[in-house]
């Protein structure tokens, strides 16, 4: 399938608000560094489960509960052009000395069970609630003008809600019989000019989410391959990445690739099993569709797919938009850095709104 219905970024925009009012789900995305808007739109509210990553779509996974899986069925699609015009927004909010509080208590319990040896990382996030006023579709905008590096995208389903984000990390891509994933983890402020210097600390973290992928997909790829790690930037933010590639074994089945891998120890942790238990049992919260997964099944390419993890994201509903950030917690973690790094996280959501 191809997306051959050209039409102007407003009229798109028009589209997708309309579909909202109308009750039917819709996606509107835009791939890194590309000047294409995609859009996808449902004719009726029906809530589709992904069955076995055949069926063409645009694919919505949470972060833990897999029979959540959703699929927006390509009943219309549209693709426009989008410029950037260069306009950026800052805002000044912080979260309260409550939750920052609660987050350093909750950093130092992982860290301490950590040096116990319950598990080697963890990852421990919030959600952080804003008032605002403006249309999801205004803030998709900036969102395409601030991070045109990011897999950036509008998410509705009438029975589920509205979601937004600008994710860095790509969780799964597959062309002509490849397979392609990124090991994403560490992450520093992004001062102009001046190169990132990495402690031991990230470059730990960065490797153990590179080992997991690499063992995961030792029963799925042949010939694999690890790119040489580099430094990345995203938005205002630096981080550790590593290109994972190879080729599908004869017979292979995407959703069982997707279900090895997903959720990554640089959303979860490692071992995954004891993280998540400590993340189900302390996190104060559902994570819901944060850190899950979304993207094209099979739209722009028969043979293709493409998915991002969820990351940078927010939720709209009854004139809040919800924040959700996260951060890897090792044996090295400092409570007060690990909370510097969230805000810092938490800012390139709120320079949105």
């Amino acid at each position: 399938m191809h997306f051959q219905k050209r039409i102007e970024l407003q009229e798109l925009l028009a589209k997708a608000t309309a579909h909202k009012y109308a009750g039917f789900p819709f996606v509107l995305y835009n791939n890194p560094d590309s000047t294409f808007v995609y859009g996808i739109f449902q004719e009726s509210p029906e809530l589709y489960q992904v069955k076995d990553f055949l069926e063409p779509g645009f694919v919505f996974a949470p972060f833990y509960s897999k029979d959540k899986t959703i699929v927006i069925t390509p009943d219309e699609t549209f693709k426009a052009v989008y410029q950037t015009s260069g306009n950026t927004n800052q805002s000044e909010n912080k979260p309260s000395e409550e939750q920052r509080n609660a987050h350093l208590t909750l950093v130092r319990k992982a860290v301490s069970q950590i040096r116990e040896g319950n598990f080697d990382k963890v990852v421990l996030s919030q959600s952080i609630q804003y008032p605002v006023t403006e249309k999801a579709s205004d803030i998709f905008l900036r969102a395409l003008e601030k991070y045109p590096s990011a897999f950036c995208y509008l998410w509705h389903h009438p029975k589920v809600g509205t979601w937004l984000g600008a994710s860095p990390e790509q969780l799964a891509r597959t062309e002509t019989g490849r397979f392609f994933t990124t090991a994403l983890a560490g992450t520093m402020p992004y001062v102009k000019d001046v190169s990132p210097i990495w402690t031991s600390k990230e470059y730990k973290e960065q490797e153990m989410v590179t080992t997991y992928l690499r063992e995961k997909l030792d029963d799925y790829l042949e010939g694999i391959t690890l790119a040489e790690r580099k430094s990345i930037k995203a938005g205002k933010l630096w981080h550790l990445k590593t290109n994972i590639s190879g080729k599908l074994k004869n017979g292979c089945n995407l959703k069982a690739v997707i279900d090895a891998i997903h959720p990554t120890s640089a959303v979860c942790g490692l071992p995954k099993g004891a993280a998540l238990d400590f993340i189900l049992e302390n996190e104060t919260y559902d994570r819901s569709y944060y850190t899950g997964f979304l993207g094209s099944l099979y739209l722009e390419d028969m043979e293709n797919v493409s998915l991002f993890v969820n990351l940078r994201c927010m939720q709209f509903e009854d004139g809040m938009a919800t924040i959700y950030v996260g951060g890897g917690i090792t044996k090295d973690s400092i409570a007060e850095k690990e909370w510097e790094e969230l805000m810092n996280k938490t800012d390139t959501m709120l320079e949105l709104l």
